[in-house]
């Protein structure tokens, strides 16, 4: 792993309500996604927490598994040593990383790195996504609607960057849910999570039915009514697309039925993709 100086501190754990980014790596193993978003935090002189956890059999780190959950874990101490050995040994899978902070309102904002579940059988046999999250209780506190404004914009700034460097297929970010692989998104798994997200050119260039994805994506995205706050942002590396970002109270609860309804086409659409 890099060579920066790799800082450790009492980084809690993640309480309550919770928001973050999830990335997924088509082309890369579940084990090597995880490594390569640590990697990146260590390039960034991120400060880690003391403990991380650590599922360990015979071949755990590229064998099938449900999710983090779903096998015994040991709370292990982390170190540079540890946490290097744990992310490249064959018989380890490390299934979640406290550290702070890549994303948050605050800059002390505790953040945690963990890897996302599958829920149908042929999921488990894909790369599952990443998910990076934070503490985000203002959100549902009655009389905060400008700091929870001030953490959705910054929020999708720092998913921009995250996503720019770490340049995933497909990307979300999300309050509570977490993102899931394509087979899951055929099964009809994953409706509601693509109000806020992001797909990758190469990604956007798949075919769609007739069409390439980027642009049977923004088709469904024209169909949201224009009042809905909708912002389309095409980049270098992909596109990207804010459904909620910055859509006031008002346009937020009007187009909120429209929005369900392009986010379960475009599940559909991305986990055809894959098909």
């Amino acid at each position: 792993m890099s060579g920066k100086t790799f800082r450790i501190s009492d980084v809690p754990w993640v309480q309550g309500e919770q928001a973050g980014v999830d990335f997924y790596f088509s082309s890369r193993s579940t084990s090597d996604s995880f490594r390569s978003v640590v990697e990146y935090a260590r390039e960034r002189n991120v400060t880690f927490g003391r403990q991380f956890d650590v599922h360990r059999s015979p071949g755990a780190r590229v064998r099938e598994f449900a999710g983090p959950n779903s096998e015994p874990f040991v709370r292990s101490e982390l170190t540079a040593e540890s946490l290097d050995d744990a992310l490249t040994d064959d018989d380890s899978r490390v299934l979640r990383l406290p550290l702070a902070t890549l994303i948050g309102l605050r800059s002390s904002s505790p953040n945690v790195l963990t890897v996302n579940g599958a829920i149908c059988e042929s999921a488990r046999r894909e790369p599952h996504a990443i998910g990076l999250f934070a503490e985000a209780f203002s959100t549902s506190v009655p009389g905060e609607e400008a700091l929870v404004d001030r953490f959705e914009k910054k929020s999708w700034k720092q998913m921009q960057r995250l996503y720019r460097d770490l340049q995933p297929d497909y990307a979300a970010k999300l309050h509570e849910d977490s993102l899931v692989s394509p087979a899951d998104l055929r099964a009809g798994h994953g409706k509601r999570l693509f109000n806020d997200f992001f797909i990758s050119d190469r990604l956007g260039q798949a075919s769609c039915g007739e069409q390439r994805l980027s642009i049977a994506i923004a088709e469904v995205c024209e169909q949201i009514d224009e009042t809905a706050g909708v912002v389309t942002m095409r980049r270098d590396e992909g596109t990207y697309v804010a459904m909620t970002v910055y859509a006031r109270t008002r346009q937020w609860k009007k187009s909120q039925a429209m929005r369900q309804r392009a986010s379960e086409k475009i599940a559909r659409l991305i986990g055809e993709a894959y098909g």
